[in-house]
């Protein structure tokens, strides 16, 4: 009892509701405001994001889109799989949070780009960074 009472993380716990997906460990699906990385499981590059929605969903999305990448001609995970994964299926990735809660708009977005400058992520477009670094430089 102690120890549900003192968490400051009760409501992430281990995730039942993706098979384990997206939740290594803790349960980051359903977190709302965040800046994510993504690492691509086939080739190590990375991606760096934010969203406000679940994250789940959001990471739904960059997996269809490296599924059926002709349905997405100019988003960056299509993209990386055209040109690093062009023969072979779909690759896995994994994601971790890197900053989380961060319900307004241009706090995200600010995050998010001091993320980028820091990791240099491959997958991430160069329109993405220029647009993202600009709010920074």
């Amino acid at each position: 009892m102690k120890d549900l009472l003192t968490s400051t993380r009760v409501y992430e716990s281990k995730c039942l509701e993706t098979d384990g997906r997206y939740c290594i460990g803790e349960k980051i699906c359903d977190l709302r405001g965040t800046v994510y990385m993504i690492k691509c499981d086939g080739c190590g590059e990375t991606y760096i994001g934010e969203t406000m929605k679940p994250l789940r969903k959001r990471l739904d999305e960059h997996r269809r889109a490296l599924a059926n990448p002709a349905s997405y001609p100019k988003e960056s995970f299509p993209r990386h799989r055209t040109l690093k994964h062009t023969n072979e299926p779909p690759p896995t990735f994994t994601v971790r949070v890197l900053h989380r809660h961060l319900t307004r708009t241009l706090e995200r977005k600010i995050m998010e780009a001091r993320e980028i400058r820091r990791n240099g992520p491959e997958i991430n477009t160069k329109e993405e960074l220029k647009d993202v670094l600009g709010l920074i430089s």
